[in-house]
């Protein structure tokens, strides 16, 4: 019996190494199917606003000839992405099921050009299958695959890992066929998303090493200065593009990327390290070692400065290991301005690769390192499942948002504004409706009503208790200190680089608020609500989410 389930295992093995591919997109398949019924997220729909408005091709022409309507409304100039939402729409209308299939596909893509990048890179099929399958199950990714938004990482992706293999076919056989593909998937890849842009770096990279692995020395300069020129080409063309689309700097970029400072900095390095090796993907990491930033420096500096040292000392038996470390690099360069979650997408690729190459070699170095990788590889896994059940969960609270107000809407449609008091805009430290909430809305529903969330809160873990009162015709809420608070301020106060303290008053459209106390991360905990006089004395109904029952409740107390 032993014996047959030997033969047995050895036949799978034989059949997964003979049918890569196929088993790498059975294997995503699977993982993915429960992932095509998740409802929508922040942000997930916010195209159809605009896009019910026009017909396919008016909404095409726009999509890549923008109007200032557009661009002033807030809508990211990725022209790509927002093709492939105005088909999904014109397809599945505001379904989710098609949205998620599609991310999906993408997912399931990527797997596969990563196996077909890593076996060219290490030219070894297990290697390159184990690199894949860590790629399908990082727990960071579900942050880009189940939020249909992260799809801008995703296909950026695409075209990142299909430019960088064509590169490598180019350099092989100096066709210009090639160049010109890779080339040309360099553009489409920075169209997705800017992140790409470091693609020409990666290609160099590449040159180096594949010129010195195959010791190629004969047109070298003439194969380098043709890829330096396309490259300059397709960064001209870009920037023409933005800059003819935009009639001002084509450089422009949103305010959150210019907080800057060395606190910025650490905490976005701290969260990128958390990211991709906690197999939790624990965000408070971060911010955990950002209070304790000068012992960070003093332990991380010599760990690192040792850790190079070792690696330039054995450069020749870690050449891969280098390299790979190096794509690594030049993938999150544009992540040290910002860094969030779903941005993780494109160097979750290179280290999945990293990490196959270490538990591979871990084996032979020694049993014990090898039981212990394998441990932090069962971790990963557990990690990604436990990431896809916070999706799951936050999924059906999500639809309980949406179709709860529609119901509140058609139960009272004498009110003309409809004021959620204490939205849950977070659970988990997963996004349910940061933003895009009101837009959704008005997409299910004929009534033409004014939805107002003046205060979003983060429930870090789940759902707990916001008690409402009132005092002086103002709103007091109290949000449960050890795991909640409210999303207010500026972006460095929401990325956690500024506390607020108690006094601190907020402006907004709706109203102002008094922060009263904050915890000890000087997060608002008690917020004081004043409304204006314009929205009091519009026909309101006044609504609160009941985090116990998980339903909206009508408050009578004002």
């Amino acid at each position: 019996m032993k014996m047959l389930n030997q033969n047995q295992i050895y036949k799978i093995k034989r059949l997964i190494y003979n049918w890569p591919n196929a088993f790498i997109i059975f294997t995503a398949s699977v993982y993915l199917f429960p992932s095509l019924f998740l409802y929508f997220v922040s942000e997930d729909i916010k195209f159809a606003v605009l896009f019910k408005e026009s017909s396919f091709f008016e909404n095409l022409r726009n999509i890549w000839f923008p109007s200032g309507e557009f661009l002033n409304m807030g809508y990211l100039f990725r022209p790509i992405i927002s093709s492939i939402n105005l088909i999904e729409y014109s397809l599945w209308g505001i379904n989710p099921f098609g949205y998620h299939f599609t991310n999906a596909f993408i997912h399931i893509l990527n797997s596969v050009l990563l196996y077909n990048f890593s076996l060219i890179i290490l030219n070894n099929k297990g290697l390159s299958i184990i690199s894949a399958a860590i790629f399908i199950l990082h727990p960071i990714l579900g942050h880009s695959i189940f939020w249909i938004s992260g799809r801008t990482d995703m296909l950026s992706l695409s075209f990142y890992l299909s430019s960088l293999i064509y590169i490598v076919h180019f350099i092989q056989r100096n066709n210009l066929k090639l160049l010109i593909i890779s080339q040309s998937l360099f553009l489409f890849a920075i169209l997705s998303k800017e992140i790409a842009v470091t693609i020409p770096l990666a290609q160099y990279l590449l040159i180096y090493w594949k010129m010195d692995r195959e010791k190629i020395g004969h047109g070298l300069k003439q194969l380098v200065a043709k890829i330096i020129l396309s490259n300059a080409l397709v960064i001209l063309l870009f920037f023409s593009y933005r800059y003819f689309i935009f009639n001002q700097n084509p450089f422009i970029i949103d305010d959150i990327y210019n907080i800057g400072g060395l606190s910025q900095l650490l905490l976005n390095i701290m969260k990128m390290v958390s990211f991709l090796l906690v197999p939790f993907g624990h965000g408070w990491l971060g911010t955990y070692f950002l209070d304790y930033k000068l012992y960070l420096i003093i332990i991380l500096v010599p760990i690192s400065v040792k850790g190079l040292i070792f690696l330039y000392n054995n450069r020749d038996s870690y050449q891969i290991v280098i390299l790979i470390l190096l794509m690594l690099f030049i993938s999150v360069i544009p992540l040290f301005k910002l860094t969030m979650r779903w941005y993780l997408y494109v160097p979750s690729s290179f280290f999945s690769i990293l990490l196959a190459i270490i538990i591979i070699r871990s084996k032979a170095k020694s049993r014990i390192l090898y039981s212990g990788m394998l441990i932090y590889l069962g971790l990963f896994m557990v990690g990604s499942l436990r990431n896809y059940n916070i999706w799951i969960d936050n999924a059906k609270t999500n639809k309980l948002l949406v179709d709860g107000l529609l119901q509140k809407i058609k139960t009272h449609s004498e009110a003309n504004s409809f004021i959620i008091l204490n939205f849950p805009a977070k659970i988990h430290r997963t996004a349910t409706f940061i933003d895009g909430f009101e837009s959704l809305i008005a997409l299910k529903t004929e009534y033409k009503k004014r939805i107002l969330r003046p205060l979003n809160v983060v429930h870090e873990n789940s759902l707990k208790p916001t008690d409402i009162n009132i005092l002086n015709k103002n709103f007091i809420l109290n949000a449960c200190e050890e795991s909640s608070y409210f999303l207010l301020g500026s972006n460095q106060q929401r990325l956690g680089l500024k506390t607020s303290s108690p006094g601190d008053i907020i402006k907004m459209d709706v109203g102002t608020v008094t922060i009263q106390k904050v915890n000890a991360k000087g997060k608002p905990t008690r917020v004081s609500l004043s409304l204006n006089d314009s929205i009091k004395n519009d026909n309101i109904c006044y609504l609160y989410f009941d985090e116990n029952r998980n339903a909206y409740r009508v408050f009578n107390d004002f």
